[in-house]
């Protein structure tokens, strides 16, 4: 069976429904039909929770930026009526998305638990970050140093016979040399987009 590793950008691709979300919900879906073993980083359901809860304050910040000029052109009675209609909707879709945000999380999440395997974030692997510097070492930042310790340990304890690293992160893995030929060593492809892995994973499953 093919094992296929994703990490956030997989989870923030199908919560916020982004250019790739298609792809993402089939290969959830070959996942769940137990066509492939879909794994990620126990990190990875954390993650994108954080960036969820700023990007709800960073849309605050802007709106209360906003209705500060509003509530000027409002003093305005030319403009009365548009800027209390405009300034309703605005907080309308603040509130709607951040409440869609939040349930679409809790329910992705829920399933990447349910048809996925977890890789725990343990000792081990905080470690292995330490003790081999790999931050430092692949420049990583201290977030893909985890994502990277927790696939590596992963793939060094199973090594399947062929599985693919799907990740848009591509400036910081797929264009680190190194860490692609440490992914060649263990029959791990990285690719850079969700639309080339799904199809990748469909073409090899029509082969066999």
């Amino acid at each position: 069976m093919i094992t296929v590793y994703v990490e956030s950008n997989f989870v923030l691709e199908l919560v916020l429904e982004q250019e790739e979300f298609y792809f993402c919900q089939k290969i959830l879906e070959l996942s769940s039909q137990e066509k492939i073993k879909l794994v990620l980083p126990a990190y990875s359901l954390v993650e994108p929770n954080e960036k969820l809860i700023r990007n709800a304050r960073q849309r605050k910040q802007i709106y209360n930026n906003l209705k500060q000029e509003l509530t000027q052109l409002k003093r305005s009675e030319s403009y009365k009526k548009d800027i209390t209609n405009i300034d309703d909707n605005l907080e309308h879709l603040l509130i709607k998305s951040e409440e869609k945000e939040r349930r679409s999380f809790q329910q992705i999440q829920k399933q990447l638990i349910e048809f996925g395997d977890i890789i725990p974030l343990n000792v081990e692997i905080i470690k292995k970050i330490h003790e081999e510097n790999i931050e430092e070492s692949y420049n990583l930042s201290p977030q893909d140093a985890v994502v990277f310790c927790s696939i590596m340990n992963h793939l060094e304890k199973l090594s399947p016979s062929i599985s693919y690293f799907l990740n848009k992160n591509s400036k910081d893995f797929l264009k680190n040399l190194d860490i692609v030929e440490i992914f060649k060593d263990f029959n791990c492809q990285i690719i850079s987009t969700f639309n080339a892995g799904y199809h990748r994973i469909l073409s090899h499953l029509k082969q066999n």
